[in-house]
């Protein structure tokens, strides 16, 4: 089930990445993972932080 995108009300499945950035937040200083991410139909932008801990690495295969 899609989200919609409070700009354009459009559904969205996927949204695209315009940055992701590891910053230390000066406040507490914890390392996380800030994002912006667009939607595709009008590019509204979304702001998200995401604390690195919450990372999780993914399967890789060599070849």
């Amino acid at each position: 089930m899609p989200i919609h995108c409070t700009q354009c009300k459009q559904p969205v499945s996927q949204l695209n990445l315009k940055q992701a950035d590891v910053v230390q937040t000066p406040e507490f200083s914890e390392w996380i993972v800030d994002l912006i991410l667009v939607c595709p139909h009008c590019s509204q932008q979304y702001a998200a932080a995401l604390p690195s801990g919450d990372l999780a690495p993914m399967e890789t295969h060599n070849g």
